[in-house]
């Protein structure tokens, strides 16, 4: 299984010590390697070398269930943000989850300590279970964690009103002929499945001259479409993020 380099469009195999050492600024002086980490304690900057461990990330090596730790966010992070030293990581979790990259995200603790968070389904071509997550990468020296709960807000289990909103006042009300306007839902004024085309799974159809006429669809202005909207809207933001 051939190892992954993220960022980098090409696979590679791990080069040589001294092959690494050598973008760095000392020049080549000699490399010291502590648990399949590289070190060196020139001062010139070649502690990347501890970083570079979290860019090379072997998919063998994830799906091997020893290397893993599954962990609920909410009971995880408090403890590790201390031990890491890395300030507001619920907060860069949160922002990774909703806004990912295939690259990932390295964030700096104390002491060298440097970790990354990825979402293996972004990074690898096969799926693998939960890989649909954040995950916490240290290097294959440390066991690494699949968090779970991020977007759990147990405040909001129960709440509905977000849900509906009808802006009886407005003067296109409704904008969709309806027999129901006291269920009729304004929060998808504009209908974010627009952009889906074909796919958007309501009721259109496409006039001679190609502009996709939705006057006859009541799918986002339902009451009870809320979930069904927002189920569709992240499938659509997933494809988009796979094609980057």
């Amino acid at each position: 299984m051939p190892l992954v380099i993220t960022g980098k469009a090409d696979e590679t195999q791990i080069p040589e010590p001294g092959d690494l050492h050598r973008m760095f600024p000392c020049g080549g002086e000699p490399i010291r390697k502590i648990d399949d980490q590289y070190n060196t304690d020139c001062g010139l900057g070649c502690s990347l070398f501890f970083e570079r461990r979290l860019h090379i990330m072997n998919l063998s090596w994830f799906k091997n269930p020893n290397n893993v730790i599954y962990a609920n966010v909410d009971e995880f992070v408090d403890n590790f943000s201390k031990e890491t030293g890395i300030e507001n990581l619920r907060q860069k979790i949160e922002e990774f989850d909703a806004y990912p990259t295939k690259e990932g995200l390295v964030l700096k603790g104390k002491k060298r300590t440097s970790i990354k968070l990825f979402i293996p389904d972004l990074v690898f071509d096969e799926h693998i279970e939960m890989g649909e997550n954040v995950w916490i990468y240290m290097g294959e020296s440390y066991e690494c964690y699949c968090l779970y709960g991020i977007n759990d807000k147990g405040f909001c289990e129960d709440a509905s009103e977000y849900k509906f909103f009808s802006h009886k006042s407005c003067e296109y009300f409704p904008c969709h002929r309806t027999v129901d306007e006291e269920n009729y839902n304004c929060i998808f004024c504009y209908c974010p499945l627009y952009a889906m085309g074909r796919d958007c799974g309501g009721n259109f159809l496409y006039l001679d001259n190609g502009v996709k006429d939705c006057s006859g669809c009541m799918v986002p202005h339902k009451r009870e479409n809320y979930d069904h909207m927002m189920e569709k809207l992240m499938e659509f933001h997933k494809t988009l993020r796979e094609k980057v």
